[in-house]
């Protein structure tokens, strides 16, 4: 498609038919376009005069539907909170969001789904929990319509999602589901059907998982006070974990880990009751993911 400024900038008026043949598309679909990214209250209107079709803009009036993802709303957000702006039209258009309410409005929204998402999620994790402590077998139905026949052996967090890593019964082959993307669950019995893996086998599959992935980490901590907190993160796969204490009776924790958002969390839960010791990178993270965390809620 065409850009669309060959077009005059500041013209009001002009044919449809020469902005149909300058994005290069049909008509009908470029009347659609207008009227798809454009707010009709009074900005945009089509006349038709001695047999053609012309469009004509209120220049004060007109705007343009900026389409954005969550995470770029959570980012103009972050970006009008913070920023002293010298440039006029810039600090207009803060002025007018503010004014409005309409950012606010947007990230309301926005966490209230969120919170929608994390309860369902966390209620099919449960309930899946249940599944794999009973060893049931389970007929999962994806997002996608397709039918898994599987045996749940672990609820994990690879790369960042809390997953299902369960074995496929027809094939027997480890496999990593989503649990956002598990639409149903249901249990079922099976005289001839009989889980294949075994636990070291199922922590080969994650270490694979983390080697292609990369994101694995050799994370050390410091505990103050080990017999008020919880040392095993719910859901993370803790590679060859090691727990010792110093002289001084504090407890040096250590595993390897995958970084993500429910870690740096957990981590958030002991408080002053650990200090981050290694490596450094994940210390910076860590604090990154605080500093970024305190500015959503401030």
């Amino acid at each position: 498609m065409k850009s669309a400024k060959a077009l005059a900038p500041h013209q009001a008026k002009f044919q449809l038919a020469e902005f149909a043949q300058v994005l290069g598309i049909g008509e009908m679909e470029a009347k659609d376009y207008l009227k798809e990214h454009f707010h009709l209250t009074g900005a945009l209107s089509f006349r038709e005069l001695e047999g053609i079709e012309w469009v004509e803009f209120n220049v004060k009036e007109l705007s343009y539907a900026l389409p954005l993802s969550p995470q770029e709303w959570g980012k103009l957000n972050q970006l009008f909170q913070l920023q002293q702006f010298k440039d006029e039209d810039l600090e207009k258009i803060k002025t007018r969001l503010a004014d409005g309410g309409r950012t606010q409005m947007m990230m309301n929204f926005i966490s209230q789904i969120e919170a929608w998402d994390k309860e369902r999620d966390g209620e099919m994790a449960q309930h899946l929990k249940t599944s794999i402590e009973a060893k049931n077998f389970l007929r999962l139905i994806h997002q996608s319509d397709k039918i898994f026949e599987v045996i749940g052996l672990s609820l994990l967090h690879v790369e960042g999602v809390l997953s299902l890593i369960a074995e496929e019964l027809s094939e027997h082959c480890l496999m990593v589901i989503p649990v956002h993307e598990i639409r149903t669950v249901e249990p079922f019995m099976d005289d001839d059907l009989k889980q294949q893996s075994s636990r070291l086998e199922l922590e080969d599959f994650v270490k694979a998982m983390r080697l292609m992935s990369e994101k694995e980490t050799r994370l050390i901590l410091k505990i103050y006070d080990p017999s008020s907190i919880n040392l095993f993160p719910e859901y993370h796969f803790l590679g060859k974990p090691c727990m010792i204490t110093n002289p001084e009776g504090d407890l040096i924790w250590a595993a390897y880990v995958e970084p993500c958002q429910d870690l740096y969390e957990w981590i958030i839960t002991l408080g002053d009751s650990v200090e981050i010791l290694d490596p450094q990178r994940f210390k910076e993270d860590y604090y990154q993911y605080c500093l970024e965390k305190y500015k959503r809620t401030a």
